[in-house]
């Protein structure tokens, strides 16, 4: 008898077990978001499995996904959500759920009321302060919905481009919203700065522009495209002022018309909007010389490529030059030509150059 009974309760341990197993096993694959189950299925699932706060979770999100298409009730929604978070009090991610069925079903305040719920769950993460910011929004306490957008893009700078369209056609286009939701940080102002120069208001872009530091400006690519806007939006004059200004601290009228004349500062990469650009040839090479100068300290040396252009009826031109822009037109500064074929070239003085006899 005693061997028996000690079978028994083996046979039941490892039914149980089993059960166990299984039913995890169960409750996490209908959890997993990844994979697609029928609502029918879960809700099945939810009378097997009622103590399961994941697949309450799921039937509730299902039930809300089909609520878009004006085929349930939220009610139901509701229920199941309220169920999850019975389950799982601790679940932030719940109460913004039963804030979504309960807006659905028209009841904002309450689901205003779940929001704060979660945010003091999760008082530091970005989605809670998102969702309350837009319900906030959308029932009309505008100046309260900035606090928490501006905690919203604070630590997440990607959401901060749609949080400044929302801001602005919810204030018809007013800066001074714009920019109290932008933190002080260098990334997040130039974000602003570019967003309001895209929406023509060029005086405040520029503002918020040369008020960042400059350090920050020069590491940052967004200042290349911010400049580079102005000029091609036939703002060249205050893009040349902001330029100067970023490259050297200083205004633009302490400076010649042309930047940069005699190659005595190096040229910054991808801002070179105002300075020299060298171009490319397969006949030459051009490179700035610092052991050779007529004025200061540097001059431009060009490395002929030796190559023969013989083919043409008449001498091959060789042509390269080095342009900078100044008030949006591009100014040929420097002009190297030479005629040249197969053989020696010899240069008769540094201006003209000579053909060697065939």
């Amino acid at each position: 008898m005693a061997r028996i009974a000690a079978i028994l309760v083996a046979l039941v341990t490892g039914a149980l077990l089993i059960f166990i197993v299984l039913s995890h096993f169960v409750t996490g694959v209908m959890a997993d978001r990844r994979i697609e189950v029928n609502r029918d299925v879960l809700t099945a699932m939810a009378k097997f499995f009622p103590n399961s706060s994941r697949v309450y979770t799921r039937l509730a999100e299902a039930e809300m996904s089909e609520i878009a298409d004006y085929e349930r009730d939220t009610a139901s929604a509701e229920e199941h959500a309220l169920r999850a978070i019975r389950l799982s009090p601790w679940d932030y991610n719940l109460r913004l759920l039963l804030a979504s069925a309960r807006e659905a079903r028209g009841d904002r305040e309450a689901a205003e009321d779940a929001l704060h719920q979660a945010l003091k769950l999760a008082p530091n993460y970005t989605e809670v302060h998102w969702s309350l910011a837009n319900m906030l929004l959308r029932t009309g306490r505008f100046k309260e919905s900035l606090d928490e957008f501006r905690v919203a893009v604070a630590d997440n700078l990607a959401v901060l481009p749609a949080a400044l369209k929302l801001v602005w056609n919810t204030s018809n286009g007013e800066v001074e919203a714009t920019s109290a939701i932008t933190s002080g940080e260098p990334p997040a102002r130039l974000v602003l700065a570019q967003f309001l120069l895209t929406h023509a208001r060029v005086a405040e872009a520029a503002q918020v522009f040369s008020q960042i530091e400059r350090n920050a400006r020069l590491d940052s690519p967004h200042s290349a495209r911010f400049l580079d806007t102005l000029i091609t939006t036939d703002h060249v004059g205050l893009a040349r002022n902001l330029w100067v200004d970023l490259m050297t601290g200083e205004t633009s009228a302490s400076h010649p018309l042309i930047w940069n004349g005699s190659f005595e500062f190096d040229i910054a990469k991808g801002l070179a909007q105002f300075d020299w650009t060298l171009g490319r040839s397969e006949y030459a090479r051009l490179t700035i010389d610092t052991s050779l100068a007529r004025t200061g300290a540097r001059s431009l040396k060009i490395y002929f490529a030796g190559r023969d252009t013989t083919r043409t009826v008449r001498p091959s031109t060789f042509r390269s030059c080095s342009t900078a822009t100044v008030s949006g037109q591009s100014l040929s500064a420097i002009c190297s030509e030479s005629y040249y074929k197969s053989g020696e070239i010899i240069l008769s003085t540094p201006q003209r150059a000579s053909r060697a006899p065939g």
